[in-house]
């Protein structure tokens, strides 16, 4: 739902979760770096990143990485340690 808007550079006011909009806003960065190392201009490397994303949540890194990571609730449920 959030990709066609922001491909057109519309805003997009979507807040639903599960809606694309990380997935929107990365798309385009990610295609430009592919057609940078295709035109021999640029090449991933481990040692060298072309991109750093900052995310304000554990939510949303967990989206943007691509694994899932226990949310704040379940971290609750888990109890605290205090020593």
């Amino acid at each position: 739902m959030a990709f066609a808007p922001v491909k057109e550079e519309k805003s997009c006011n979507l807040d639903q979760s599960g809606s694309g909009k990380t997935l929107a806003y990365l798309a385009p960065v990610v295609q430009r770096l592919r057609q940078e190392e295709v035109d021999g201009v640029s090449k991933s490397s481990s040692q060298s990143p072309r991109l750093v994303v900052l995310v304000p949540t554990t939510e949303l890194a967990s989206q943007v990485c691509g694994f899932r990571q226990r949310t704040q609730l379940e971290s609750l449920q888990q109890g605290i340690d205090m020593s």
